[in-house]
């Protein structure tokens, strides 16, 4: 009978729950040519850690039908691109991710933990975004493509939108609704699709992209 350690050493029995790393007959592939365990140092060590001073710009939007009831639903905000920022003479690489963070004290669907979901609530979007250029941080934001930062912001329902947004970091300290951040010319309608209502995820590549070219700040 073939069992998933049947490949692996058998057990020796000697004593081995003080060892440092897992016992090799229990890792599948493992050799007699391969080292057993792995040095590590003797002092812990640590990176600069994520930049304290960089700016976050809280904003938010309002979503309600003309029965004066809110819109439940969520919006999914992507980078433009691969950045890099420099702050403090410490590089930082950002690669493109799904972005934004909740401003909602209550943990339930909190960003679905990670599924770059941001919910409305009681017709509400309500999150941070990391802002765009960072001047007011005095650090450097550069694209791999060279053109500007911003990002493609989809509202995932039946009359939704997508459009492109630019955060300037001169609002880190205001409440700045996400209507007045769309770049002129970029709004399109979202596909809706009832048949995948909550798994239709949008790229930019789909549209706007390919229709208007990546934005360049100009």
């Amino acid at each position: 009978m073939t069992t998933p350690n049947s490949y692996a050493m058998a057990y020796n029995g000697t004593y081995n729950a003080d060892d440092p790393l897992r016992a090799p007959w229990w890792i599948p592939g493992w050799t007699a040519q391969d080292k057993i365990t792995i040095l590590a140092g003797d002092t812990l060590t640590t990176g600069p850690g994520f930049p304290t001073n960089l700016a976050f710009v809280n904003v938010t939007g309002n979503y309600f039908d003309t029965n004066s009831s809110p819109l439940a639903g969520y919006v999914t905000v992507m980078m433009s691109d691969n950045i890099t920022v420099v702050d403090n003479g410490n590089t930082f690489r950002l690669p493109r991710r799904y972005t934004g963070t909740m401003n909602n004290p209550i943990a339930f669907a909190y960003n679905n933990w990670g599924s770059e979901r941001l919910y409305t609530r009681l017709g509400q979007l309500n999150i941070f975004l990391f802002a765009t250029d960072q001047t007011a941080s005095s650090s450097t934001i550069t694209t791999d493509s060279g053109n500007a930062f911003f990002y493609f912001v989809t509202e995932h329902w039946m009359g939704g939108r997508t459009f492109h947004i630019q955060v300037p970091s001169t609002d880190a300290n205001e409440t700045v609704d996400i209507n007045s951040l769309i770049v002129p010319g970029t709004i399109e309608e979202y596909k809706y699709d009832p048949v995948f209502p909550d798994g239709n995820v949008w790229t930019p590549e789909d549209d706007l992209y390919n229709t208007l070219g990546p934005y360049s700040g100009v």
